[in-house]
């Protein structure tokens, strides 16, 4: 198989769940519907990507997104406005999909009751990324990688937000998400890391009573129930997000 290799300024975006370890703790019938939720929340966010933004790998309860910095500043201002649109998106259909798995539920198992305490942060970083690129995908490397994905792991208290590193607030430039808290991450192998958090989006937060039809409702139910039967009689595997997902993601608009 032939491999290309680039080494480029990169858009890095990381959509994490909080709350996922203990989420996934859940034990017997319960652990399935918890496979079953969190792939169905996780399919949202990704419905919402859009060209010029990719995904690079789908990591269980992460999306990794990335995109080419476009080298001329007219480009460069229109990634940083999609950019921000497309998180404000994932936030809202999280949210949606959330409640709307919350609203159909009728199992009293652990997972499903508690649905409404999963929650979503992002975190953004610019810097550079060498791509090696295996037919469709590009698998990103370099310590810019790196840290975006150590920055999951930081000091933020709260369990939902948007984080940019300093090269990714000077990039993007946000706007319309609110007052900041600017912070210091630091990592023994990094060093200091100049952060600025954001709440999340006001669309998320208007996301919470979604109009489902009974139809969907009742979909809702029939996929859990059908689901958790079938992987109890070994005739099919938990549900898992892979790169097929990501191929399935909608073209540009």
């Amino acid at each position: 198989m032939e491999m290309q290799y680039e080494d480029r300024e990169t858009l890095l975006i990381l959509c994490d769940i909080s709350g996922y370890t203990r989420f996934m703790s859940a034990s017997g019938h319960a652990r399935i519907h918890s496979y079953v939720v969190v792939t169905e929340l996780m399919r949202a966010a990704l419905k919402e990507v859009r060209s010029p933004i990719q995904v690079s790998k789908l990591e269980g309860d992460a999306l990794f997104l990335y995109s080419w910095w476009p080298r001329t500043d007219r480009g460069d201002a229109e990634l940083a406005c999609h950019a921000q649109e497309t998180v404000s998106r994932i936030f809202a259909a999280f949210a949606s999909r959330r409640a709307m798995l919350a609203a159909a539920n009728v199992c009293p198992c652990e997972a499903c009751c508690n649905v409404e305490g999963l929650e979503l942060k992002v975190v953004i970083h610019s810097g550079r990324a060498a791509a090696q690129r295996i037919g469709r995908f590009h698998e990103l490397a370099g310590i810019d990688v790196i840290m975006a994905h150590r920055l999951l792991k930081n000091s933020v208290e709260a369990s939902s937000y948007v984080l940019f590193t300093e090269t990714a607030w000077r990039a993007i430039q946000p706007s319309g998400l609110g007052d900041h808290t600017q912070g210091i991450e630091r990592y023994e192998e990094l060093g200091d890391v100049a952060t600025y958090m954001f709440a999340p989006p006001a669309e998320a937060a208007a996301c919470t009573l979604p109009r489902a039809t009974v139809l969907q409702k009742a979909g809702d139910i029939l996929n859990k129930i059908g689901r958790s039967r079938l992987m109890r009689m070994g005739l099919i595997r938990r549900p898992r997000l892979t790169n097929a997902d990501a191929l399935a993601a909608p073209a540009a608009k």
